[in-house]
């Protein structure tokens, strides 16, 4: 039987993600790291300061579409912000308006970003892939790809055309070798 709580009281439900076990008894180090990485990535919302370099042609293209919405308050204020940080800027927020103002996405916030991003980790049939020093991975299940970095911070989450994950190829590992994850409510 269910406790009783008074109306508007729910009680949540928290997923915490942990390495596998059998994995650390493996002893496999890259697939250690990468486990704990995304661990660490799902557990904390960190998001690294980026430098934007304005002659990139993808922050150019990302510029010139946020000018087109100058007018309203929440643009005109990050590009003002963009010019007083000397183009530097936390990657959540780059990203929420690169998202929201270039590809017209639905976010209403940034937060939004930390939401999709622990989706993503969430479903088990998600693939992981190593790329260089980060990585990626994609979710069948929410159609969205994000990216690590190998401290654990978060680095972007979105929709990738379908010729993107083609490209990626093989997964480096599925996601349910990598982690585990135990309910907790609150």
């Amino acid at each position: 039987m269910y406790p009783w709580q008074p109306m508007g009281k729910v009680a949540q439900t928290t997923t915490m993600l942990h390495v596998e076990p059998d994995l650390l008894r493996s002893g496999d180090t890259a697939a250690i790291q990468a486990a704990e990485a995304l661990v660490k990535a799902g557990q904390e919302s960190e998001w690294p300061e980026i430098r934007l370099r304005r002659n990139d042609r993808m922050t150019l293209d990302t510029l010139n579409a946020l000018r087109q919405y100058a007018h309203v308050s929440e643009v005109k204020n990050f590009l003002a912000l963009l010019d007083q940080a000397d183009d530097r800027v936390p990657s959540q927020i780059w990203h929420y308006f690169k998202y929201k103002y270039q590809y017209q996405d639905s976010l209403s916030k940034s937060t939004d970003l930390d939401v999709r991003f622990n989706q993503v980790l969430s479903d088990p049939l998600a693939r992981v892939y190593w790329r260089g020093n980060r990585y990626v991975v994609y979710s069948p299940q929410f159609d969205r790809l994000l990216y690590v970095n190998e401290a654990g911070q978060r680095i972007t989450v979105y929709r990738p055309d379908q010729d993107f994950i083609r490209r990626l190829g093989e997964p480096t590992w599925p996601i349910g070798i990598l982690l585990s994850s135990t309910d907790t409510k609150n």
